[in-house]
């Protein structure tokens, strides 16, 4: 289970909905900085690290949060929580995460615009996450 939180800016609470998904799982993502010394030896340096997360929503979830995941994608600010339950009042209760942007990543089954499944990706936007 996970929660999808959003708010505007200026806005004090986010709004948050809780699913079970098709699947929710964390991949970790290093940036590093390949080099050779003078003496001919490799080096790679970690750079960065981050997490980057693969919500998949089925349709028999998602069905009434339409709304919701239309605001959550024009959001100024996304976090994903694992809390039981995340205090809407709180930003330390979940992880704030981007998105590439583009259209709502929405699939219709079967060319069935009532069976909508959703799967975005996340990239949390702080390093070390």
């Amino acid at each position: 289970m996970f929660w999808l939180r959003y708010r505007q800016m200026g806005d004090a609470t986010w709004t948050q909905a809780q699913f079970g998904g098709l699947s929710s799982y964390r991949k970790p993502e290093a940036t590093r900085i390949n080099g050779e010394t003078l003496r001919g030896n490799l080096s790679s340096h970690v750079k960065s690290t981050r997490g980057t997360y693969a919500v998949v929503i089925s349709a028999d979830e998602s069905g009434p949060y339409e709304a919701f995941f239309e605001d959550l994608w024009s959001a100024d600010l996304i976090q994903i929580s694992f809390l039981a339950t995340p205090s809407a009042s709180s930003d330390a209760d979940g992880i704030l995460v981007v998105t590439e942007g583009g259209q709502i990543p929405v699939e219709f089954i079967d060319g069935f615009e009532n069976l909508r499944e959703y799967a975005f990706s996340f990239r949390s936007a702080v390093g070390g996450v």
